[in-house]
């Protein structure tokens, strides 16, 4: 899988091999060299010639660039990292625009008012302390809201507040010649209880009063009073049909001394009142209630499709100790949101639901306000350990997913309106709810890990075959590691077309080490050729290793992690040189195995 140049290789074996200085004497020609064997061997029981030694092979060395696009550094512990964001579509998002209506209110009356006993102003006695009055009352109708025109996923309405809204009422009158004094006007503006205000002049029981002089020159006119919202709370929504009606009932009583009216019968002593008022204009800016509503679930697929290839194989056994899902939600919405996060892997295009892992614990609580983005921090992992500050956790069993590698992870929430809470509605907001999510997975493996890599080593000594053709071919030396991994290491000869030339097997086992401890693990293999084989055409070395966390689970692979290969060729037996030959230059050597 991985390629590289990297090796600093010894010089030619050729040379360390055949360029021996042998002392010779001076030649006498009248030995008889036919009876003397001009045969030596050179090494011993091994010959070992230097091959040369890797660099410090780390995880960026050993993968390439592509390998690496989703790998990155956690405060120097590597790990996958995948990230993105999902918003939830504006259809798929409660709507009120428009769900909460309430008409003005109005108010216009005409009154013919008799003042005292016989119905008319008339005889009136010449008397002081003596209050001649008449009453008169009138009442309308408001529609607090309609049951019909209300949203089948509200539940039920507590208050409803508005803005620059008020009630106001005025008096007008016509007073007949006769009377020469001051005519006062007593109103008593009953209000429906559900209707909020904080005016001084409305008591306990929800009236108004308003009270002062009137004639034909100047009307009456109270101050408006602001009426912040209605108070619901009281009514039950579950059985409700038509109109919620109430009615604002006015009663009024108009009073006069008897001292300032002219003795006697006056003619068209009725006074004449025109009342006018009412709720011009209601402008509801919010409600608060219980709403029942199920979203469209928000669901995103993340590949895992291009992870490396180390990770991804068949037999690949992956045991991560602590990897982790990062959620951040926002949301506009006064509406709090309750439900599950389900994650299921995918593989050739169909969700495993038996792997499926439901997490339960997702909360959305409402906004204060449309204008105010929240966020929800979840932090999804098996482990509460190393949960920052400011997150939620949520407990999951994310390792299981990825003993073997899906090919993509489904995040799917689930959740609707959590209907034990009050939800607050804006009529003209624009809700948003939005999530990203950062899936990581860092270097730090279990006891049940099993994966292979590689390594090539080229551009090799041109003899390297030849020996290996006459002989056996042993490796020698030894492997440094700072890999919190066991590691089984075997190698393969290739020939210069990627070709495997067959051998018989032999491994080597690399002890687990850590960045402030390395290990030492010695080389000592023989690759012989398999019956058959030829290494006439040898051209590279591969190293493959097996990778198992052994004794050191739970250990992080840092960006200082690395194996150290140092490489020695050794031939068994040494070699045998024919000195007879030398002179010939022809090459008679033969292997003692």
């Amino acid at each position: 899988m991985v390629k590289h140049h990297l090796f600093k290789v010894a010089p030619r074996i050729a040379a360390a091999a055949f360029s021996i200085a042998l002392p010779l004497s001076c030649v006498n020609e009248e030995y008889d060299m036919s009876k003397i064997d001009t045969t030596v061997s050179v090494g011993g029981d091994a010959l070992v010639f230097p091959l040369g030694s890797t660099e410090q092979l780390k995880l960026e060395t050993l993968l390439s660039e592509e390998d690496f696009k989703y790998i990155t550094s956690l405060d120097g512990v590597y790990g996958f990292t995948m990230d993105g964001e999902y918003n939830v579509p504006e259809e798929d998002i409660p709507d009120f625009s428009g769900a909460l209506h309430i008409d003005p209110v109005s108010i216009d009356e005409e009154f013919n008012i008799s003042m005292g006993a016989q119905g008319r102003i008339r005889n009136v006695p010449e008397a002081d302390g003596i209050v001649v009055s008449g009453q008169f009352g009138t009442s309308e109708e408001i529609t607090l809201f309609s049951f019909s025109d209300l949203p089948q996923e509200l539940v039920s309405l507590n208050t409803v507040s508005f803005t620059e809204t008020s009630f106001v009422i005025s008096a007008e009158a016509v007073i007949p010649s006769g009377i020469s004094g001051p005519v006062q006007v007593q109103l008593d503006v009953y209000l429906p209880e559900e209707i909020v205000t904080d005016d001084e002049r409305v008591d306990e029981n929800n009236v108004l009063h308003i009270s002062g002089p009137i004639d034909s020159e100047t009307p009456l006119t109270a101050d408006p009073v602001t009426i912040s919202g209605i108070d619901l709370d009281g009514v039950d929504f579950s059985t409700g049909e038509g109109d919620y009606t109430k009615e604002i009932r006015v009663e009024g009583v108009l009073s006069v001394d008897a001292s300032d009216i002219t003795a006697g019968d006056i003619t068209g002593g009725d006074i004449s009142l025109h009342l006018t008022g009412g709720i011009p204009e209601i402008n509801i800016v919010s409600a608060t209630g219980r709403i029942d509503y199920s979203l469209d679930d928000m669901t995103q697929n993340i590949s895992l499709e291009e992870l490396p290839e180390f990770v991804r194989g068949e037999n690949v056994v992956l045991d991560f100790v602590n990897p982790y899902i990062v959620l951040d939600v926002s949301s506009n919405m006064g509406v709090p949101v309750t439900g599950e996060v389900k994650i299921i892997p995918v593989t050739g295009g169909t969700a495993d639901a038996d792997a499926m892992l439901t997490i339960t614990g997702f909360e959305m609580p409402a906004a204060p306000s449309s204008s105010e983005v929240q966020t929800i921090r979840y932090w999804i992992s098996g482990s509460a350990e190393g949960v920052p500050s400011g997150y939620t956790h949520l407990q999951a069993d994310i390792a299981s997913l990825l003993k073997t590698v899906p090919d993509d992870i489904e995040i799917r929430i689930e959740a609707g309106t959590d209907v034990t809470r009050d939800a607050l509605i804006e009529p003209s907001a624009t809700y948003k709810m939005g999530m990203t999510y950062n899936v990581v997975i860092p270097f730090e493996f279990g006891e049940d890990l099993d994966v292979v890599m590689d390594y090539t080593m080229e551009d090799l000594p041109d003899e390297l075959g030849d020996i290996l053709g006459m002989n056996s071919l042993g490796l020698a030396g030894h492997v440094e590691s700072t890999l919190p991994l066991e590691l089984t290491l075997w190698f393969e000869l290739l020939d210069s077309g990627d070709n495997v030339i067959e051998t018989e097997p032999a491994t080597v086992s690399i002890a687990a080490g850590s960045d402030n401890a390395p290990t030492t693990s010695p080389i000592d293999v023989t690759l012989r050729l398999a019956e058959g084989a030829d290494a006439t055409d040898l051209s590279k070395i591969k190293l493959n290793f097996r990778v198992t966390s052994g004794n050191m689970s739970g250990e992080p692979v840092t960006e200082n992690s690395y194996f150290q290969a140092f490489l020695q060729v050794k031939v068994p037996g040494g070699i045998r040189l024919d000195l007879d030959s030398l002179g010939n230059g022809e090459n008679t050597d033969e292997s003692q195995n």
